[in-house]
């Protein structure tokens, strides 16, 4: 996703180590970690899973688990012994070990796992420069989703995107982070907008992994951009890490929670309940199929929200392949009748006829599918 910068300074800056680029995840990395996990495991369980394996297999030899505040936190011990199993020879990095020690007892822990001569300080510096490029990066997130749909010219804001991007894989400390961001802000701020004074506004809430990742959630942030609207998402790394404070933000959502429910459920309802109030338009409620703090979120959004569905994120998978395949079934079924009733001499008159009654019905139906398509067109 989009924190690969950070990532990236993590390995070269912190652990003075060489940053490995994976391409861009497909449906057979998510396979690869599906056919070795359980189908209760969560969904990132198997992507990551599946990074981790095209990583190896493109000559990495240390691993990064960065843990998480669910069961993530213990999917560095499970993946590292399925992969071990597979005969794979590695360093595990997994960064839920240790952290009972402190800041600079963890840091002893994990960061001479990779390299036993790290200047632990020198490497907690260069963790606070981490951090604070999270913090652009997720402010750079937030101005994208909120403007790039009312761009006047198609793909400024992509583009400026990708050199914002760029500017900041170049950076060597905290001071070059923060140029890169203001260089980075300006550009996006130069950008003409057609913005109207009440546009339409979508906010997305959901487990962190599906809502943030691309890969994960069928490119929801661009797909959403497309349509014009303003987006919001609380849910970052900045906001659910480096600012978080679950007891303030239970007691703004107390009518709804009363316990801690974990992970980013609490960030979820809080951010639901601040949309809701704030006069969104829609909520969009992103999570992997297994999630089950999220899977326990689904009733509280729903008693107000009325966001969200049975089956969450799961079922937006399968109604997009779904919406697909019908698209495609009467699209052929269409072929088929047009060529049968071209043959009249095969069919006999009669039967031509009604062969054509049909054809215009599954026209009917086609032209049905793809009125959105058409408005589109007629719109732009």
């Amino acid at each position: 996703g989009y924190y690969e910068p950070a990532f990236r300074f993590f390995t070269e800056r912190v652990l003075d180590a060489e940053f490995l680029p994976l391409p861009t995840a497909t449906r057979q990395t998510i396979e690869l970690g599906e056919r070795l996990s359980t189908d209760y495991v969560c969904t990132p369980f198997k992507h990551i899973l599946g990074d981790f394996i095209e990583a190896l297999d493109r000559g990495a030899n240390v691993l990064v688990q960065f843990a998480g505040p669910c069961r993530l936190g213990y999917y560095g011990e499970l993946q590292e012994s399925i992969l071990r199993d597979m005969g794979y020879e590695f360093i595990m990095m997994n960064f839920a070990r240790g952290i009972e020690l402190g800041y600079i007892g963890w840091a002893k822990e994990v960061l001479k796992t990779v390299n036993p001569n790290i200047d632990v300080p020198h490497g907690v510096v260069k963790l606070k420069a981490v951090a604070k490029m999270i913090e652009h990066l997720d402010s750079l997130r937030d101005f994208y989703l909120a403007n790039a749909g009312f761009e006047m010219e198609r793909g400024a804001f992509d583009a400026a995107w990708v050199s914002a991007m760029d500017a900041m894989r170049t950076c060597l400390d905290e001071r070059d982070i923060n140029e890169a961001y203001r260089e980075a802000m300006a550009a996006f701020r130069a950008i003409p907008l057609d913005k109207p004074a009440d546009p339409i506004r979508i906010g997305i809430v959901g487990e962190m992994f599906t809502a943030i990742d691309e890969r994960s959630n069928l490119g929801l942030d661009h797909k959403l951009v497309a349509m014009g609207v303003e987006v919001h998402r609380m849910l970052n790394f900045t906001n659910r890490y480096l600012r978080y404070n679950e007891p303030n933000l239970r007691v703004g959502a107390k009518d709804y929670l009363t316990y801690d429910m974990g992970p980013t459920s609490t960030l979820t309802v809080a951010a639901a309940k601040k949309y809701a109030a704030g006069g969104f338009d829609g909520l969009i409620h992103a999570k992997s199929a297994g999630c089950t703090p999220e899977i326990d979120c689904i009733p509280v959004l729903q008693k107000d929200t009325y966001a969200g569905g049975p089956c969450g994120g799961a079922c937006r998978h399968r109604a997009e392949g779904g919406t697909l395949m019908r698209v495609l079934v009467v699209d052929a079924l269409a072929l088929v009748l047009y060529i049968v009733v071209s043959l009249p001499a095969m069919t006999g008159v009669g039967a031509h006829e009604w062969l054509g009654l049909g054809i215009g019905l599954v026209l009917l139906v086609h032209g049905a599918q793809h009125v959105d398509f058409a408005g589109h067109l007629l719109t732009s």
